[in-house]
């Protein structure tokens, strides 16, 4: 899931940007076929970096 959001305090503090700055705000998860997590990340980033890619 990916949005875009806003810095809060600890995360302009973290990222080193303004306060209210844009970010965008990932989480990735993958699993295996009987459903356990491989691997799980939340990540924020300044949203310039954060690309969205749809296929309708």
């Amino acid at each position: 899931m990916s949005v875009i959001s806003v810095a809060e305090i600890e995360t302009s503090n973290l990222l080193g940007v303004p306060l209210n700055s844009a970010v965008g705000e990932v989480t990735s998860i993958f699993h295996d076929a009987c459903g356990n997590i491989l691997h799980f990340a939340e990540i924020t980033n300044l949203a310039e970096y954060t690309h969205f890619q749809m296929n309708l």
